[in-house]
């Protein structure tokens, strides 16, 4: 347990705010953790499944998409506190093994992440496969943690800044996920073909949005809308007043006394609003409410 908290980021010396580490360590005395390996093909990849053993199992799965800097303290921290909530969480890897995502290497240097990136986005098809393989690895577990996850419930997904635009691509790819949340994503606009029609079935959609996210262009909001309307999609979309880009990451607190113009900042607000959202729709969507 203790190297699952250090992991996670829920050391003492942990950044953010301290009611997500308290809760997380309250809520899961037994929170373990696993690496699991699989590939994108030739890429090698490596994700890692939370759980609490001191909670009833098998367990629906929610996998975390990670921002642009790859799955580092800030996701695996996330992925604990679902754990926290009874699921099984996995941290999705997009990067692959040769990237270094953590610290002491870590996070990946910005021009590896534009370069990264730009290639998987120049290519739906590329960029759809290896974010289907997290959810393939999911399906896939190797035969120690089968018992972890409930095979039988659809998982869900969610993501943050680049990981919300992936889980949106996951919807719009079919990939038999159950619900998808996007946590100040951008772009919203599909980088391939359109959500098709679900016919007011599907996965349900969730779009966490900053009304002052710079990086979301101009009608990505009204278009998001459209496609979802078009395609009959079970979806919402929640606009946090005075919310820049980044709203749920703690590095950010305070961003703009440093900087007045700076595009990014925690809120508070939007931070748990989205995240006491995310709660609700995911007991929903396993029958736990």
């Amino acid at each position: 347990e203790e190297g699952a908290e250090e992991a996670a980021g829920l050391g003492p010396d942990a950044p953010g705010p301290a009611w997500r580490l308290e809760a997380a360590r309250a809520a899961a005395p037994g929170l373990q953790w696993a690496a699991v390996p699989y590939a994108d093909g030739d890429v090698p990849l490596t994700g890692f499944l939370w759980w609490d053993s001191a909670a009833p199992g098998p367990r629906p799965a929610v996998l975390v998409f990670p921002d642009w800097d790859g799955t580092n303290e800030f996701e695996l921290q996330q992925a604990a506190r679902l754990a926290a909530e009874g699921y099984a969480a996995f941290n999705a890897d997009v990067y692959g093994d040769g990237v270094p995502q953590r610290p002491p290497e870590g996070p990946v240097p910005i021009p590896e992440r534009v370069a990264q990136i730009g290639a998987l986005r120049a290519d739906p098809e590329v960029y759809r496969r290896r974010l289907l393989a997290s959810v393939e690895a999911l399906a896939a577990l190797p035969p120690n943690l089968t018992d972890v996850v409930d095979s039988a419930a659809p998982p869900a997904a969610l993501g943050f800044c680049f990981g919300g635009t992936s889980v949106l691509e996951l919807a719009r790819a079919e990939a038999g996920l159950s619900a998808v949340m996007s946590f100040h994503g951008a772009p919203l606009a599909p980088v391939g073909a359109p959500m098709p029609p679900q016919g007011g079935a599907g996965p349900y959609v969730v779009v966490y949005n900053g009304a002052e996210d710079a990086s979301v262009p101009p009608g990505d909001l009204a278009g998001f809308a459209a496609e979802m309307s078009n395609a009959s999609a079970r979806w919402e979309l929640h606009d946090f007043y005075g919310a820049r880009h980044a709203f749920t990451e703690p590095a950010f607190i305070n961003a703009s006394l440093a900087n007045p113009q700076s595009p990014v900042e925690y809120s508070e607000h939007a931070d748990r609003r989205s995240w006491e959202s995310t709660l609700g729709l995911l007991a929903l969507n396993f029958g736990r409410a």
